[in-house]
């Protein structure tokens, strides 16, 4: 087994957007998600919930809402090496108003 080099300190972990997104998850759903192992096994498990969540979190600025196609997670539907992809349509992004807003 390879010897660990470097492990963040609990401070560090929680000035990532992960930990933060996790709390946002946590609060929004009622999870008590600590470790990323979990969080990752939920967004499988409720991809639309997800995505939505993510879309709020990361304070997307679009044309439109994202739409998810639960139809395209059929076997049929696979992407790029045979994953099974969610089927997101996502809809322009205004990358210069969102430039604008975060400075």
């Amino acid at each position: 087994m390879a010897e660990l080099l470097w492990k963040p300190s609990e401070e560090q972990i929680k000035k990532t957007n992960m930990y933060r997104f996790m709390n946002f998850i946590n609060e929004r759903f009622g999870k008590d998600f600590q470790e990323y192992a979990p969080l990752h096994q939920w967004s499988i498990d409720n991809i639309s919930d997800f995505w939505a969540a993510f879309w709020e979190f990361a304070e997307v600025i679009s044309t439109q809402s994202l739409t998810i196609r639960w139809w395209m997670m059929t076997p049929k539907c696979r992407g790029p090496n045979g994953f099974r992809a969610p089927g997101l349509i996502l809809p322009k992004i205004c990358f210069a108003t969102a430039m604008i807003k975060s400075h």
